[in-house]
């Protein structure tokens, strides 16, 4: 029987035949795979790219005496944001998280919180924050980073980094 020919043969003439029959089966898997990605990439690329972002400065009056809760409240009014997207949204529509950036900066030497947030959670963002902090001050300012050289050290700007990592197992 043509089975028993088949198998007579030997065993690379064998593997090479059955890889020439299903061997792009093993190749095209991971490259579908890849093309999949680089398209939900691309349409995650088209989605943010219309999102119009806002530099939300804040200033706490510095008598305000309120306890961390208040900042935990603020983060959980946050939450609010979250929207949970299906599969349709995320490889048709490039859905992605919408998200806040918290971030404590000195300005020539003024501290300062400020908040990167999108112009439509703006009202989200100042409700939060007048909720926790009804005598704070926002304002909308200029996106600092913008002020920032692209390539470090130059002549104006130095730069210095550090990680850190635990020594021991999290539990201790």
């Amino acid at each position: 029987s043509g089975f028993n020919v088949f198998l007579s043969q030997g065993p690379l003439i064998i593997f090479l035949q059955l890889f020439a029959l299903f061997g792009w089966l093993i190749i095209i898997r991971p490259l579908l795979g890849v093309l999949l990605h680089l398209y939900v990439e691309l349409r995650e690329h088209y989605y943010i790219h219309d999102w119009q972002p806002v530099v939300l400065a804040i200033d706490i009056p510095a008598l305000n005496v309120q306890t961390p809760k208040a900042v935990e409240q603020l983060f959980a009014h946050l939450a609010g944001a979250y929207a949970k997207a299906g599969i349709k949204e995320k490889i048709i529509n490039g859905y992605v998280q919408r998200w806040f950036s918290m971030e404590v900066v000195s300005i020539e030497g003024y501290i300062q919180f400020v908040v990167w947030t999108e112009k439509e959670f703006r009202d989200l963002i100042e409700a939060a924050i007048y909720a926790q902090y009804p005598d704070a001050e926002v304002v909308e300012i200029e996106d600092y980073t913008k002020l920032v050289p692209e390539k470090f050290p130059n002549e104006t700007h130095d730069i210095w980094v550090s990680d850190f990592g635990l020594a021991e197992h999290s539990a201790y």
